[in-house]
């Protein structure tokens, strides 16, 4: 599937549609839903099509549609299935075997009766897409559970499907005695020795059995419907879904969602893209901020997937959806991001440099409508494409030196109940936001695929336990190189907690409360065991310990690869940006200003503004 710049929204924003293609844009994302959303309003305008056990109303389809192709007659449509059953279908369920699977999810996820509901519905839509409109659509999203992103939201809660599914996993593992899944407390619990943050297998074996069991259950349910979508659609037609977020979480997101066994599907040789918004945090979306990946930004590039980004940033002509009782809803506690139309120039341009320079692809999601209804909007929004289509068939390598490494396989230790479980991410990405270099994401398993010739600092946030498999990847990867990292590592040894052994690994003590820098085998092992209490400060000293290029001192995003760069400020500045190598030419992309040739650079910056080069 090639990369995309296209275009969504909950409602029939028609006219933005046509304004979209008089600019360039023509992959346009028709949703089909049956059920509500957050506000228990349906999700599209559009009746829904599933009307009765078993019994669909294609006709109803078929307007959804054609109305998309009034509008835009020579669109490429994404098709994004929302395979929720109606309310109905969980309210008509007996002996605790129907839950609504919008907030629980995983309480359903293990059910047949779920499963093969669900995929007839798929089945039988899909073969009625292709045989009507395969000459309109490009592609097909699988969505489903809490906001249509496969979020399990049920807390780990019971489910008679879920308890007999839990036991045959048990029994497969050689417990063939009966047992309850692990009530509330003990499956949201830590070793006292850690404050109640980290599970040990020791003493929470159960409980880690549980929760993989849990995500494990939830990818085997994505493959069901993969495999269902796949009998059915022609090679031609990509197939993709919401799936593999581990960044930017917050309590009762990790291990709790039920996704750590994200690289399975990426594994999967029938998916053809990823997909996830850019990051949740207010503070990353607002002027100043940066995009982040929820999906570690090397994983599906590594196995052959296309990482397709959404924008949903609000501006200040968005709008949100009306209460029942008058006034406007927020959002996960969002306002208004881009408040006016130089953020707006700004946000886009951010957005669209980001993708092009980290080889994703980009959808602009219109929710509720409004959000790019101003001039400024249309207008960023055109010369973003036409910068697209001039850049997007180059693939260079990254120009990045830093790369952070989450371990899904660790972060089942993590209790993600404890406030402090959201110090594994949040605080280095932030600081990495605002250090003046550009930097990956990654999984731990990612590091034996990846070309890792460029990195030299790699942060582990989730180093737990570094057993003898991880040992070896570390031993390949890190000699010559610097390992920072965010908590004790090696704490969890041989199934227990062992404050001893942490020594062994990076030289340094488990009580060591400032960075510290030990030179372990071949490589320099920094300890920052606090990474709560880090300030930019203690960044940068990390980063020159690594030898790491400094873009600029000016705090603020860079993006960059083997042939693009950008930056972003939120305010009026001349920012020094130094390049690692000379340019023969330096070209601001955006207005098509040339700066002449050289490393050091002195630009002033218009108050929002985006700035993306070539050199």
């Amino acid at each position: 599937m090639k990369r995309f710049f296209g275009y969504r929204s909950f409602e029939p924003e028609f006219g933005t549609m046509r304004k979209m293609r008089d600019i360039g844009i023509d992959n346009i994302t028709v949703m089909v839903s049956n059920y509500c959303n957050f506000m228990g309003e349906p999700y599209t305008r559009y009746q829904p099509v599933w009307v009765w056990e078993g019994q669909y109303d294609f006709a109803l389809l078929d307007h959804n549609i054609q109305d998309h192709l009034d509008a835009v007659p020579d669109a490429k449509l994404t098709c994004a299935l929302d395979l929720n059953p109606p309310a109905w279908w969980y309210r008509r369920g007996d002996f605790n075997w129907r839950f609504d699977p919008f907030y629980e999810f995983g309480r359903v996820a293990s059910s047949p009766e779920y499963r093969n509901d669900v995929c007839d519905y798929l089945e039988k839509i899909l073969k009625h897409l292709v045989d009507k409109f395969s000459s309109n659509i490009i592609a097909i999203v699988l969505m489903g559970g809490k906001t249509t992103e496969w979020f399990d939201d049920s807390r780990g809660a019971e489910s008679m499907p879920r308890i007999e599914a839990f036991n045959r996993y048990m029994a497969q593992k050689g417990l063939m005695d009966k047992v309850d899944i692990p009530p509330y407390f003990r499956r949201y619990s830590g070793a006292a020795e850690s404050g109640g943050l980290l599970r040990t297998p020791e003493k929470h074996g159960m409980e880690l059995d549980y929760w993989r069991f849990n995500s494990m259950q939830s990818a085997e349910t994505m493959e069901l419907f993969i495999s269902t979508a796949r009998s059915v659609l022609p090679e031609t037609m990509a197939l993709g879904l919401w799936y593999g977020y581990i960044f930017e979480l917050g309590l009762f997101q990790q291990a709790s969602w039920s996704q750590l066994e994200y690289e399975r599907i990426l594994n999967n040789p029938s998916v053809d893209f990823v997909l996830n918004p850019f990051s949740y945090g207010i503070r990353n979306r607002s002027m100043g901020g940066s995009p982040v990946s929820m999906i570690p930004l090397v994983s599906a590039p590594l196995r052959g997937k296309n990482l397709i980004m959404e924008c949903d940033d609000t501006t200040f002509t968005s709008r949100f959806p009306a209460a029942p009782g008058g006034g406007r809803v927020s959002i996960m506690g969002r306002h208004v991001e881009w408040p006016t139309p130089g953020a707006v120039s700004a946000g886009l341009k951010r957005a669209t440099s980001y993708a092009l320079i980290y080889n994703t692809s980009i959808w602009f999601f219109d929710m509720w409508g409004g959000w790019y209804d101003n001039p400024a909007a249309q207008s960023t929004l055109k010369r973003c494409k036409q910068i697209w289509d001039m850049e997007c068939g180059f693939t260079p390598g990254s120009a990045a030196e830093v790369m952070v490494v989450a371990d899904p396989e660790n972060m089942y230790y993590i209790n993600d109940s404890n406030p402090e479980s959201l110090n594994f991410l949040r605080p280095i990405i932030g600081l990495l936001n605002q250090s003046g270099v550009p930097y990956l994401t990654a999984g731990f398993n990612d590091l034996d695929k990846f070309d890792t010739g460029k990195i030299k600092l790699f942060i582990f946030c989730h180093p737990f336990e570094i057993d003898p498999v991880r040992q070896a990847v570390m031993r390949r990867v890190l000699p010559g190189k610097t390992a920072c990292y965010l908590y004790p590592p090696g704490i969890i040894h041989n199934g227990r907690w062992d404050p001893e052994h942490v020594e062994c690994i990076c030289g340094s003590s488990f009580d060591t409360s400032q960075i510290v820098v030990r030179t372990t085998g071949d490589w320099r092992s920094v300890a920052a065991f606090h990474p709560e209490n880090m300030r930019t400060g203690d960044l940068r000293k990390v980063m020159e310990i690594a030898q790491v290029h400094i873009w600029s001192g000016e705090g603020i995003p860079i993006y960059a690869n083997d042939r693009l760069f950008a930056f972003h400020c939120a305010g009026i500045r001349e920012v020094k940006i130094s390049l690692p190598r000379e340019s023969f030419c330096l070209e601001e992309v955006f207005s098509g200003r040339k700066l002449g040739a050289g490393k050091e650079f002195h630009i002033e910056v218009n108050d929002p503004d985006t700035l993306l080069f070539r050199y």
